[in-house]
């Protein structure tokens, strides 16, 4: 397992208790060896921490995950997220959202197409919040870096499946580990999702102009997980 450490990254043996003589924990200076490893989070670590990381090592991370970020170099982000004050897309009409953590969690989705059933389960980056007291997710690829660098990232590990057919029956639920490929996936597909900062800019701003929203709701969206509706059944039945 690596854990992501605010200024630094520790690897330890996996599934071996700490006081046997196999297990194994040290400080070690790179992503790219464990990409196939299980990852941990500290919970002071920020996205500026991750970033940083990030930064150390752009060139290889360029290369490994090209196709993921979409072939754009990864210096412009960089830049972005250095910055000290934060962004307006547009000065004084947006307000942020009650945005309180950065998360990677699970995708998830079932489809039945001529008689078979695919599953798909995609690592995904994006924001946590309330909304009147209401659980919200939210999507942050239209969001310059440098406004989200002082929030906590966290793991999201739970997994869940509906009915294909009745999407209000859970048949299966449980959780599973990232891996740091998976965690560097998510991140880098999310802020690169529209292109660099001044592609995205530009896009956000056609499409908040009459709008005071800086994070969207993923319930506002037609992108959503199979996790958020389980637990909306389950809300219903508490209640």
């Amino acid at each position: 397992m690596l854990t992501i450490k605010k200024d630094h990254l520790m690897y330890s043996t996996e599934h071996i208790k700490k006081d046997h003589e196999d297990y194994k924990e040290e400080r070690v200076h790179s992503l790219i060896p464990f990409l196939a490893q299980s990852v941990a989070i500290d919970e002071d670590v920020t996205f500026g921490d991750v970033f940083n990381f990030i930064e150390k090592e752009k060139e290889m991370i360029e290369k490994i995950f090209a196709s993921h970020i979409g072939w754009y170099p990864l210096q412009p982000y960089i830049d972005e997220i250095k910055k000290d004050e934060e962004t307006e897309h547009k000065e004084g009409e947006y307000k942020a959202g009650e945005i309180e953590n950065l998360e990677v969690s699970w995708l998830t989705h079932t489809f039945e197409y001529e008689g078979e059933t695919e599953i798909s389960i995609d690592p995904d980056f994006g924001g946590r919040g309330k909304e009147d007291d209401k659980e919200v997710r939210y999507a942050i690829d239209f969001t310059p870096l440098n406004n989200i660098k002082d929030l906590v990232v966290k793991l999201k590990k739970d997994v869940c499946f509906l009915d294909t057919k009745d999407r209000k029956k859970v048949v299966l639920e449980g959780y599973r580990e990232f891996s740091v490929y998976d965690f560097l996936e998510s991140i880098l597909h999310e802020i690169t999702f529209y292109g660099l900062p001044k592609e995205r800019n530009e896009k956000a701003k056609e499409i908040f102009d009459d709008s005071d929203k800086k994070f969207i709701p993923l319930e506002e969206t037609d992108w959503d997980d199979e996790w958020s509706e389980a637990k909306d059944i389950r809300d219903k039945e508490d209640e």
